[in-house]
């Protein structure tokens, strides 16, 4: 029933919609470069200019696109020539744009694809259009056929004349072309000769590179094009690790919960934490997973990072083998808190602060004891500790508290004493 009566709101809210837009009202969020939102009556009579972010407030109000500056109008035309007459790319014009120190909405740069918008929107010839992509349930946006757009042509004032428009329309159509992989390719096999590396930035910045976006439509991922010239990036490998890590956490937790079903349970601390145990006694444990760094002289090290939320947790350690692709030794740990990542050995004083476990099934029994030994060992240096403050510091407050007495006294005695037969 709510579901049914969600469809056809929207459906009613869609049919709206386009009634507006096809008597050639705005119905859209942003205007766009060199275009700006004017607030009119129902009868057409202009009543404001809406800045950024203000809302009609009247609901038989609506809103048209106006010209914006002169200066946006130069250079949306400046575009339009530059594409026609001087044969730039989109990449070359946005690069002219910026160093003209020409603005762009929001302060942002121009790049290729603010470019490419100004010489294909229909809206800088004077057309308004709707439904041209769609989005339902807040999910990712999709282009709809040209079949189904709302265009209404003479909507609003012209920036640029239709033939002009259609120029550039004919020019942009020219210009695509389906290149083959190889083709596609030899820009990252020029900048891996040139450089001796491939990186995001390199493919970005070469002039006959596609965009690294494009790169990993076409081959799944930005690795994989650079794997295909030839290239690994050491960052692939650190990578793979670090997901190799996370999936032994996962199995190590799955299993503990098994092993001790009722007594073990997985603790979710939302979508930004690392989730963690908690006993049945409702104290929490943190699992960190080491991954193995290997060194020269010792074989190897586990990489401890940074506890963050695990800060004040006991700790169940576990070091990965050489290939980090299993788990060889498992500890115990009083709450790690250390700044920074460390680097541990077999040998650490840290490990040496905890208890190595002989096997995953004596977890659930060593961790409570472990818990035990430590409040006790805890509650003895509180009873023990020595006073935070010097014996000269002490002397001094306990004078200056029989000071404070003393005037108190004082003032008290100089009140009248009133008699209380009266």
């Amino acid at each position: 029933m709510a579901g049914e009566y969600s469809r056809e709101l929207s459906d009613k809210v869609f049919a709206a919609l386009v009634r507006n837009a096809k008597k050639g009202f705005r119905v859209g969020s942003r205007p766009g470069f060199g275009l700006r939102r004017m607030l009119v009556s129902k009868d057409g009579i202009t009543r404001q200019q809406l800045v950024r972010g203000e809302w009609k407030s009247v609901t038989n109000e609506r809103v048209v696109l106006s010209l914006g500056p002169e200066q946006e109008l130069k250079w949306i035309r400046e575009i339009f020539r530059m594409y026609i007459s001087r044969l730039f790319s989109m990449r070359d014009i946005a690069d002219a744009l910026n160093q003209e120190g020409v603005p762009f909405p929001d302060g942002k740069k121009w790049n290729h694809q603010n470019v490419g918008t100004v010489l294909t929107h229909p809206k800088y010839k004077g057309t308004a259009v709707y439904n041209r992509t769609t989005s339902k349930l807040r999910g990712p946006e999709r282009p709809n056929p040209e079949s189904e757009w709302v265009v209404v042509p003479n909507a609003f004032p012209a920036i640029v004349d239709a033939e002009t428009f259609e120029t550039a329309q004919q020019i942009r159509r020219s210009r695509q072309w389906n290149p083959s992989d190889e083709q596609v390719l030899a820009p990252l096999k020029r900048l891996l000769s040139m450089h001796g590396k491939l990186s995001t930035g390199l493919v970005r910045n070469e002039p006959g590179a596609l965009s690294p976006s494009a790169y990993q439509r076409r081959f799944g991922s930005l690795a994989n094009a650079f794997a295909l010239v030839g290239y690994e990036s050491p960052r692939i490998a650190l990578a793979r690790a670090r997901l190799t890590i996370q999936q032994l956490r996962r199995e190590l937790m799955n299993y503990l919960v098994r092993r001790f079903p009722n007594e073990v349970f997985v603790h979710t601390r939302g979508p930004i934490h690392r989730n963690c145990l908690r006993l049945r006694n409702g104290r929490k444990v943190a699992v960190r997973v080491c991954r193995a760094k290997p060194v020269e002289i010792l074989g190897h090290v586990w990489i401890l990072h940074k506890p963050g939320p695990d800060k004040g947790l006991v700790s169940l350690m576990a070091g990965a083998s050489t290939d980090n692709k299993t788990l060889e030794v498992f500890y115990i740990l009083p709450p790690f808190s250390s700044g920074r990542e460390v680097q541990l050995t077999a040998s650490h004083e840290w490990l040496k602060k905890g208890a190595r476990l002989p096997n995953l099934d004596s977890f659930y029994d060593e961790v409570r004891s472990f818990m035990t030994r430590r409040e006790k060992t805890l509650y003895v240096e509180k009873r023990t500790r020595n006073h935070y403050f010097s014996e000269y510091a002490i002397a001094r407050m306990s004078m200056a508290q029989r000071l404070h007495w003393q005037r108190t006294r004082r003032k008290r005695s100089d009140f009248p004493q009133i008699d209380a037969t009266l």
